[in-house]
Parts: C-alpha cells; sequence; structure tokens
C-alpha cells in the first residue's frame, strides 16, 4: 500500500505532466493576444500593433504569424515587400469565433456535444499574434486571373440554415 501511494504522490504527477492543445506555443517567441467574437476579416494597422506594444520597427513584416484555434491562419501583410512594416501598412486575416471544437474535448465522442453549434461557455476566443525568424510563414496568395467568363457556371449551390427558436438552444 505504501507502494501505490508513494508513486500516485510523487511520480505519476511527473508522468501525466505532458501538455496536450499547446504545441503549437513556441516559447522563445512573444506572443500579443486579442479577441474574437464574431466571424468576418480583421485589420491589424501599424497604430494597433505599435499601441499594443509589439516592436514593429524591429521585425520583418515577412516574420509576422498569427494563431487562432492552436492553428496558424492564413494573413496578408500589406506593404511587406519593403521588409519593414510602415504606418500605412498592415496585417488582414479572416477570423472566426469560438466555435465547439473546444467542448468537444470534454467528451468521449464529439458527438456527444449536447449543442454542435454555439460553446457552452463563451464565444469569444483569443487570438494571438507573434513573430519568428522565418520567411515561411502562412501567406494569402494574391488572385490575379481575372478571367471569370471562361469558368463554367454551376447550376446549383448547396447550404446548410441552423435556425434557433427563442426560448431552445
Amino acid at each position: 500500500m505504501k507502494r501505490i501511494l508513494t508513486y500516485c504522490l510523487f511520480i505519476l504527477p511527473f508522468i501525466s505532466a505532458a501538455q496536450y492543445g499547446n504545441e503549437w506555443i513556441d516559447y522563445n517567441q512573444k506572443y500579443y493576444s486579442f479577441k474574437i467574437w464574431q466571424d468576418g476579416v480583421y485589420k491589424l494597422d501599424y497604430n494597433t500593433l505599435v499601441s499594443a506594444g509589439v516592436p514593429v520597427s524591429s521585425i520583418d513584416p515577412g516574420n509576422f504569424q498569427i494563431f487562432g484555434f492552436d492553428q496558424e491562419q492564413y494573413i496578408w501583410v500589406e506593404g511587406s515587400g519593403d521588409g519593414s512594416f510602415d504606418p500605412s501598412d498592415y496585417i488582414v486575416f479572416y477570423g472566426k469565433k469560438n466555435t465547439t471544437w473546444l467542448d468537444s474535448m470534454i467528451y468521449d465522442s464529439p458527438d456527444d456535444v449536447s449543442n454542435k453549434y454555439y460553446p457552452h461557455y463563451n464565444d469569444t476566443i483569443n487570438y494571438y499574434l507573434t513573430w519568428n525568424s522565418s520567411t515561411t510563414n502562412k501567406r494569402i496568395l494574391e488572385e490575379t486571373d481575372v478571367s471569370f467568363g471562361t469558368y463554367t457556371p454551376q447550376n446549383y449551390f448547396l447550404r446548410t440554415v441552423y435556425i434557433c427558436r427563442p426560448g431552445r438552444t
């Protein structure tokens, strides 16, 4: 009995200290968090970053990254061609409000989530701005093909609509 107690108190905490879900964090980088509570296109301009304390004058814009939902997001950095982040430069990305992705991790199966369309706790999620020394970060590519007349139109499209009735979740 004494061996089991020793194992549970002293050895088990070190074995179970593995961290899941934060593998994307590089502890040698700084992160600036900001909240997203609505799906949409967001813009982080020079003044916003400077007022948040981001040392933009010492960062090559090609090194910026934004993380959300534990993954690097695709971003557009306007004015990054000159290698400096100037007052007219900005970062654009598509941000999504919180979903049930995190709620689903506390269940045996993601199908067990009671409301699959609205998170249990909060619809707001933190996104993180950081930078590294890599220039192979995820970027939105500019589309230059504008000959839309050559595309064949589709006869239909599919969409799913969710309606939440008052008093029901």
